[in-house]
């Protein structure tokens, strides 16, 4: 069963990729981005440049789980032959398209934020290996002919995707180690106080909400006082 917005049997090789764009990649990670943003969009955890990896992968292989159960459902007669050669390819394939939207949602987040190309390899960068990753598994059930080729090919593919998705995440760890290095070395670490388990009785809500007015409007006649002006965007220079 072919499950997204091109469901069409593929029959060769242009058929194959546009299934596994329309029909695979582009539906599935668009959702999958979709709901990392929902996620950590404004989650205070998410302060690490690794945890846009660890998000992101988290979300992938919930994504794996629930397409591995519409699969078994679809392939009852033959769901063990299924489950495992998912359990070998799909989840792994999951698992770096996952790295990789994480790798670049964290660019956006921690890096420049005004990156246009971070901002599109977010989606088109899983979606490209996707698609590829798709595309030669449609290719060989279709050319029985070149199915040693493609096989070959496509274990290479898995090995480069292993190396990619290994090297951002030891990337994007050793970045978050660089800052943790440097802020130690500067004499100052921020450590804020988790306050997950504080319950405030209801009659302090009002004054907890009027105290963080007031820091807030403290916060704000320091700027002034400092010479910053109000704008609708933040220049730093002027």
């Amino acid at each position: 069963s072919v499950y997204g917005f091109y469901p069409e049997v593929p029959a060769d090789f242009w058929g194959s990729l546009r299934v596994s764009l329309f029909g695979a990649a582009l539906p599935e990670e668009l959702s999958k981005f979709f709901m990392l943003w929902l996620l950590v969009r404004s989650s205070r955890h998410f302060d690490e440049a690794f945890d846009g990896i660890v998000y992101a992968v988290s979300v992938g292989m919930g994504f794996a789980a629930l397409e591995n159960l519409f699969y078994l459902w679809d392939n009852t007669n033959d769901w063990l032959y299924v489950g495992i050669t998912r359990a070998i390819f799909s989840v792994p394939g999951h698992f770096v398209f996952g790295v990789i939207m994480g790798y670049y949602y964290s660019l956006v987040r921690f890096g420049n934020k005004h990156s246009l190309k971070n901002k599109i390899l977010v989606i088109l960068a899983p979606v490209f290996v996707h698609t590829i990753f798709n595309t030669i598994l449609f290719t060989i059930d279709v050319t029985p002919l070149l199915a040693g080729i493609l096989q070959i090919g496509f274990l290479i593919l898995c090995i480069l995707m292993w190396r990619y998705a290994h090297r951002r995440i030891k990337e994007q760890y050793e970045r978050d180690e660089m800052w943790i290095s440097t802020q130690r070395q500067n004499g100052y670490l921020p450590e804020p106080i988790s306050v997950e388990e504080v319950k405030l009785p209801k009659e302090l809500e009002a004054l907890v909400e009027r105290m963080a007015q007031n820091v807030h409007e403290v916060w704000a006649q320091n700027r002034l006082q400092q010479g910053w002006t109000y704008g609708p965007k933040r220049d730093d220079i002027l």
